[in-house]
């Protein structure tokens, strides 16, 4: 997708008093560090990323976009629980959406509610792939602001979940490529190492810097199926930093495509992630660096789809963003043509449910398994 590509979100909160009126929890309001960083990130890669928040951070009359009031986005009344779903208990996201959001932005504007808390109580937000619908469920008082590194947290998890739920309504799947968008090397399966996006469960904790223990999530993650994990390599000081650190450090991008695959029939350890830069990663975990290469199922996570894999790939997500809406039955989607998205029909596109980052990571070897999954 050629560079200086537009895309407009509108984003409404709810009232971040929540159920009780009294307190404020943190996890409900969108902050003009995250805005700003998430700009910049698209900004880097030529897209210019408008946020709309309305008043929230400009209570000034007339617009400010450098406040991010581009005259949308209000504080929509608390219900409990969100979900595109008809579910007693729950407050429907069209039902949001037509009672609050402007209809005239429909064709332009993706639109995003800060809400207390999702379809799941462990998911983190849920967002249309591709679409314009997104929900960040961050309420519940898990987020705090007593301290500099629970605003960081704070901080650092909001940006990741909005951008990697943004990527879900720009068409990426958490494998990058998309049978949704139809593409003929559709691959959709989750946590390959070597590609290097936040739309990659792998790297929930922001992506690792290369060469400085890039394989601490690998390991991390894979401890439980291999219990050498846990005992080499596993930096967990590493990741707390990066989750409790400063926004500026906390590594957001998509993936470039630029890196190498793995085959799983010849591993290369030496080789690392596959991405330039690439210091070796001990994928068996057996405390070596295997000179030689060997067969390996370095993948055993495939979620959402059950693809036969021996070729792990990185994915071009930049150069792949969906930037397109066409009518469909529930407003307007994303996709230059039915056949571009794969959607002859134009229904509503899946809903793809994020349960990050609700849990922080934890101390191992004790078993911490993430299986319900966004």
């Amino acid at each position: 997708m050629a560079g200086g590509e537009h895309k407009d979100v509108e984003i409404d909160f709810m009232d971040p008093k929540g159920g009780d009126g009294q307190t404020v929890d943190p996890g409900m309001v969108p902050y003009k560090p995250v805005l700003d960083r998430i700009r910049a990130v698209f900004a880097d890669h030529g897209f210019h990323l408008h946020f709309d928040v309305g008043d929230l951070l400009d209570a000034s009359p007339g617009l400010d976009p450098a406040e991010h009031d581009c005259g949308g986005g209000n504080q929509v009344p608390f219900p409990t629980k969100v979900c595109y779903c008809k579910t007693p208990g729950f407050k429907n996201f069209d039902e949001i959406k037509a009672h609050n959001l402007a209809i005239n932005r429909w064709a332009m504007f993706h639109y995003v509610v800060f809400a207390n808390e999702g379809g799941k109580p462990t998911t983190g937000g849920e967002g249309e792939r591709p679409g314009n619908d997104v929900y960040i469920s961050h309420g519940k008082h898990l987020y705090k602001f007593d301290t500099p590194q629970n605003v960081n947290y704070t901080y650092n998890h909001q940006a990741y979940t909005l951008m990697h739920e943004l990527g879900h309504n720009l068409g990426l799947s958490h494998g990058g490529y998309s049978t949704t968008n139809g593409d003929s090397l559709a691959d959709e399966a989750n946590y390959k190492p070597n590609y290097f996006s936040i739309m990659n469960y792998l790297y929930d904790e922001g992506l690792p810097v290369l060469g400085t223990q890039e394989g601490e999530r690998y390991y991390y993650e894979h401890a439980d199926v291999n219990p050498l994990c846990a005992a080499t390599g596993v930096k967990l000081a590493n990741m707390s930093a990066s989750s409790y650190g400063p926004l500026a450090q906390f590594r957001l991008d998509y993936s470039s495509g630029v890196g190498s695959q793995i085959d799983l029939a010849a591993v290369v350890e030496e080789e690392g992630l596959g991405q330039p830069g690439s210091q070796w990663v001990d994928f068996d975990c057996d405390g070596l660096v295997d000179a030689a290469t060997y067969a390996d199922d370095l993948y055993a996570k495939v979620d959402g789809m059950n693809v036969p894999l021996t070729l792990l790939r990185d994915h071009d997500d930049w150069g792949g963003l969906d930037l397109y809406f066409v009518p469909s039955t529930s407003g307007f989607n994303n996709a230059e043509t039915a056949a571009r998205s794969g959607r002859p029909e134009l229904m509503r596109v899946p809903i793809l449910n994020d349960r990050q980052p609700l849990d922080r990571p934890a101390p191992l070897p004790e078993a911490r398994r993430r299986r319900v999954r966004r």
